[in-house]
């Protein structure tokens, strides 16, 4: 068993709360700009400076007291925007306990996750109210509040005839009047820092919802220890792209760049990245693997299109030769392709899932940082992230600062691999309502269980090898992780993501699947008739079986040009996929013998 405590690369200071953090920053930069948006694309950008930001947090927050909801749940259903950050701000500062809701949830488990939350309020943006109408008419939900300032000037708001709904800027003047009327009920506040201050939801659905109770001190300890592993600086813009109820971006993608100072973009939508990051000089981007991806499919066919692919190779290799001997030009060199990102691009930062080597390479080669994370809600989330003096390409680098991380009972004899355990003041509490649940994760001694493979190399760089429940057991007791065969089929031209899983075959054993998810536009062959296509993945699979020992072999495959069910930070749903394979497998009375090379959406019945 090996252990590792996180170090601080960079200095940083201490609080003990959000609005503490926000004060330590506006005494600085309280003219500084804290956030830049749209209502809609097209129309004007808004400006709210960390002084504006404070202020407002205080109408809000003072406006709720008002109503008699200290102490209470509150749910948040909208789509990313400044007021999502208001509201979040404003509650978990003493208020009461906030809960943020997938936007993309139906209305049937937006009811059913407010009532397990407890939530006596909601706020909700305009998008949400045809399903916040259809959650009213069940729901002992006290007030529905709609975010009234996030319409467009151009579009006409109608509240329902129920005086359950009511609205955001109303709260907020109320508030603003009692302020300035002398009232400093927010301002006097005692915060109790262990306390539940946000409920978090790991999984959409009400059937598998685990809610993550966190303290402010689980979150406050996050933002601190995270910010001594990545440097960034006052005034730098960070685009806000992924959905703010997942605790990596509201972290990582929130409170992190307000403990530095920087500007928060709010992205106007993912058709409008390319356009956000050149029109407002984005300096730091938080993103997933996906959308990393789709920046450099559209950075590469731009080189294939000038012609200058060979150009690019050989001054690549000059950068990185330069780069060894302690010349930095990257930047200098590969200008035209940094001003093609706005030009301000100096970092990524990537969580959820892991990157393409190749991808991290090259964006390394342009000049541009980028650092590879790992964590989960139970956590605050961030666990892991690499650092500028370790950043082992691979790898989700050494544990943030003060995180003792553990690498639990080897899968095997000799091998270095475990499953991972964490302990730090970002543990969380528990899980709602679920004390069974939380002991099985969380020790008596504060180790969280994260259900994550891993190892740690002699660089203190922690790497992470697979989920312990995705983990294929064969009937010989060897051991296989899916996601470690899938970075191979992941690499096969034409194959956009795929999905390995363990199927009991006629004989009781296990034999390995696997389904990939082809873009024919990016199949390099001519023929790309379902037989062809098979042919080809076929091909490529026995080249990957060659590296691989015989029980990790991949015996059967199917393939697919639909998009696999996903998380809305774009893992696939192995659980959901597996099922909907299994179901087109029986509705045509197939096995995945049967069916091995096929297209799994023609599959003739038999």
């Amino acid at each position: 068993m090996r252990e590792l405590t996180g170090r601080r690369y960079y200095p940083g200071r201490q609080f003990s709360t959000l609005l503490e953090m926000l004060h330590q920053t506006a005494a600085s930069n309280g003219s500084q700009m804290a956030y830049m948006y749209r209502r809609d694309p097209g129309e004007h950008v808004h400006y709210r400076t960390y002084g504006e930001l404070i202020e407002e947090i205080e109408c809000l927050a003072t406006g709720l007291l008002q109503m008699g909801l200290a102490g209470k749940h509150i749910g948040l259903l909208s789509e990313n925007s400044y007021e999502w950050a208001v509201i979040y701000l404003s509650v978990i500062n003493g208020v009461g306990v906030i809960s943020p809701f997938d936007a993309k949830l139906p209305p049937i488990e937006i009811g059913n996750l407010a009532k397990y939350s407890d939530a006596e309020v909601l706020f909700f943006s305009p998008k949400q109210m045809p399903k916040v109408r259809e959650v009213a008419k069940q729901s002992s939900v006290k007030y529905f509040v709609c975010i009234d300032t996030m319409k467009s000037k151009r579009k006409k708001l109608q509240l329902p005839d129920d005086k359950r709904f009511i609205r955001y800027s109303d709260i907020r003047q109320r508030g603003a009047t009692a302020l300035a009327s002398g009232d400093d009920t927010f301002k006097q506040l005692e915060i109790d820092v262990d306390a539940p201050a946000a409920l978090i939801f790991t999984s959409g659905t009400t059937s598998m919802a685990k809610g993550v109770m966190l303290s402010m001190k689980n979150i406050c300890a996050n933002v601190m220890a995270a910010s001594g592993s990545i440097e960034a600086f006052p005034g730098e813009r960070v685009l806000s792209v992924l959905p703010l109820h997942h605790t990596f971006e509201t972290t990582a993608g929130m409170l992190t760049p307000l403990y530095y100072g920087c500007c928060i973009c709010i992205n106007d939508g993912l058709r409008h990245l390319a356009a956000n990051l050149m029109e407002w000089s984005i300096n730091i981007l938080i993103a997933v693997p996906l959308l990393i991806e789709n920046i450099h499919k559209r950075i590469d066919k731009g080189i294939n299109e000038s012609g200058r692919r060979n150009v690019v190779n050989l001054t690549r290799s000059l950068a990185r030769t330069m780069r060894y001997v302690g010349v930095n030009a990257n930047r200098r060199l590969f200008r035209s392709v940094l001003d093609g990102l706005g030009g301000g691009l100096r970092m990524i930062v990537v969580g959820a899932a892991a990157t393409d080597i190749d991808i991290i390479n090259t964006f390394s080669d342009f000049g541009i940082e980028f650092y590879q994370g790992y964590g989960m809600t139970e956590h605050a989330p961030i666990i892991a992230v690499t650092t500028k003096d370790n950043n082992t390409i691979g790898s989700v680098g050494p544990p943030i600062d003060k995180v003792e991380l553990k690498i639990d009972e080897p899968v095997s004899y000799g091998d270095p691999t475990g499953e991972i355990l964490v302990r730090s003041d970002s543990v969380m509490l528990g899980y709602y309502k679920n004390p069974e649940a939380t002991a099985e994760v969380l020790t008596q001694d504060g180790w969280l269980h994260t259900g994550d493979l891993g190892y740690l190399d002699e660089t203190g760089s922690l790497h992470i090898t697979g989920r312990s429940k995705s983990m294929i057991v064969l009937t010989n007791g060897k051991k296989a992780f899916p996601e470690e065969i899938e970075m191979y089929l992941n690499l096969i031209p034409g194959v956009a993501d795929s999905i390995v899983w363990g199927d009991i075959n006629a004989r009781d054993a296990v034999d390995i699947c696997a389904q990939m998810q082809v873009r024919y536009t990016d199949l390099p062959i001519d023929d790309k008739s379902d037989d062809e296509v098979g042919a080809y993945l076929q091909s490529y699979i026995q080249f990957i079986n060659k590296k691989m020992p015989p029980f990790k072999m991949i015996k059967q495959f199917v393939f697919t040009d639909e998009d696999m069910s996903r998380t809305t930070t774009m893992k696939v749903r192995r659980h959901i996929e597996t099922e909907v394979i299994r179901n087109k497998l029986a509705a045509a009375g197939m096995t995945m013998r049967q069916a091995n090379g096929m297209n799994i959406n023609r599959l003739k019945k038999r």
